[in-house]
């Protein structure tokens, strides 16, 4: 699956997360990361996330992230909250919430 797909196809307006939508999650202290994941099933509390490798394009210490490939790695469950639109914590210090389709800004150091 290609970044321009998942930009088309993947993003809904809906608050309710749903088979298909791709998830983002922001973390890092000295850089900034993202982790995209995408939902396979869902269930009235939980989802089930198949992490996805990063598509980055790098101009110095900057980037942008876009979600590329599902990687290898067992799918996973996750409780599902709801705090204005619905959202996936993680664990206790990070959250995934519904992509927008926009790449999403990391950084890096040496």
């Amino acid at each position: 699956m290609s970044a321009s797909f998942l930009s088309s196809a993947a993003v809904t307006d809906s608050r309710r997360l749903c088979a298909g939508d791709i998830l983002v999650g922001i973390w890092g202290y000295e850089q900034t990361n993202a982790s995209f994941y995408r939902v396979e099933k869902r269930t009235p509390k939980q989802v089930v996330l198949n992490r996805l490798n990063n598509v980055t394009t790098w101009a110095g210490f900057t980037g942008e992230a876009l979600p590329g490939e599902v990687r290898r790695d067992k799918p996973e469950r996750r409780k599902v909250t709801l705090c204005g639109n619905e959202e996936v914590v993680y664990d206790e210090c990070f959250i995934l919430r519904k992509w927008n389709g926009k790449p999403v800004s990391v950084t890096s150091y040496a």
